[in-house]
């Protein structure tokens, strides 16, 4: 079946996205455990972020502070505790009404 598919191209086989490159965002990690990160992902021109994954809500929080960006929102990539684990915390730091 892989030689019949062989001569595809997949860049060819998906449908294309407008790029825009009047923005710019960065990635920053954030170490939360031992073996785990956090992730900050800035928008610069706005100077705000979503947390990825802030199991340890103070570090992120800290990070962000050091940073000078506000976290707007929060994104959680699976259901595992040392991912998912600050998500009750991150409520009461980073949504603001």
């Amino acid at each position: 079946m892989l030689s019949l598919l062989s001569h595809l191209n997949p860049r060819t086989l998906l449908p294309r996205f407008p790029v825009s490159q009047s923005r710019a965002m960065k990635v920053i990690p954030v170490p939360v455990r031992k073996d785990n990160y956090a992730y900050l992902l800035i928008d610069e021109p706005s100077n705000q972020a979503a947390a990825v994954d802030p199991y340890d809500v103070p570090k992120v929080a800290a990070a962000a502070e050091r940073l000078g960006v506000q976290i707007v929102a929060s994104i959680t990539t699976h259901h595992h505790f040392d991912h998912s684990g600050g998500n009750k915390a991150g409520i009461s730091v980073f949504v603001r009404y």
